[in-house]
């Protein structure tokens, strides 16, 4: 998923092994006490073993995000796993999104954005574009499941 020519720094190859661990662990942990350990942890082996101190944004509950779909019109073959720095830039591309897919389909999909709603939306969106991906959301109805 991710190109040599865009994670080719030991503090990308670091950010990008925390997010997929996170998708793969931390995801699944259910409260908050194990995600602290579990951020602890990560910053730990970042130290250790990249020699890179992700402390701040770990520990300060920075979400750290990739993703393919930043760059609109490429080509999804074409298209590149980066990481999301500008919350700002990826509501606007989910905007964007949302407003084709009202075009395209004669819908009034008018959803807001949220921070967490946009980080849901990275996660469903890497999950989808592995082979034979698929994701069950779980939570109290109403929520949005349906929707992202």
């Amino acid at each position: 998923m991710a190109s040599p020519s865009r994670v080719n720094t030991p503090e990308s190859i670091a950010k990008l092994w925390v997010h997929e661990a996170s998708r793969v662990f931390c995801d699944r942990l259910t409260n908050d006490d194990d995600r602290k350990v579990f951020r602890e942890f990560c910053a730990e082996m970042a130290n250790k073993v990249f020699r890179i101190n992700l402390d701040k944004e770990l520990l300060e509950g920075m979400e750290i995000l990739f993703g393919n779909f930043m760059n609109r019109g490429v080509p999804l073959e074409d298209r590149l796993y980066e990481e999301i720095t500008d919350y700002d830039k990826l509501n606007k591309v989910l905007i964007e999104y949302m407003q084709e897919y009202n075009i395209d389909l004669s819908q009034n999909l008018d959803l807001v954005l949220f921070k967490e709603a946009c980080q849901h939306i990275c996660r469903i969106s890497r999950i989808l574009v592995q082979p034979r991906g698929n994701v069950l959301l779980i939570g109290v109805g109403g929520c949005g499941k349906q929707t992202l």
